[in-house]
């Protein structure tokens, strides 16, 4: 299919194309984590929301785009493994793993945030 026609065939170069892929939500999470200056600050105006509807909506379809990239590139790290030797699958097994791992513990954590929302719960935020 066309998922697995964008897996490249050598591991080590599936588990760079991963890790690259994994980068941008890295880097965005250790951005507003450790609130480094002066990128925390740009980070921080653009994705509040403002008077312009549209500059919300478009830091929300990045931000959803930079979430859903980890996937991705857990999927091709972790196809890439099934192809690769014994050394390379346990590689890339670990990575694509750690990877997931990332993805359902940052959903997990947005989802809590967002339970007291989802169940009603008045001046919720």
């Amino acid at each position: 299919g066309l998922l697995r026609s964008i897996v490249p065939a050598n591991p080590a170069v599936a588990a760079a194309v991963g890790l690259l892929l994994a980068l941008p939500v890295s880097l965005v999470f250790a951005i507003a984590a450790f609130r480094i200056e002066p990128l925390h600050g740009l980070l921080e105006a653009w994705s509040t929301a403002g008077e312009d509807a549209r500059q919300t909506i478009a830091s929300f379809i990045a931000l959803l785009v930079t979430f859903l990239l980890l996937p991705v590139g857990s999927y091709i790290t972790l196809a890439s493994g099934l192809r690769g030797g014994r050394r390379m699958k346990l590689l890339n097994l670990a990575l694509g793993i750690a990877m997931l791992g990332v993805f359902v513990a940052i959903l997990g954590a947005v989802f809590l945030d967002q339970l007291p929302c989802l169940v009603g719960e008045p001046d919720c935020d």
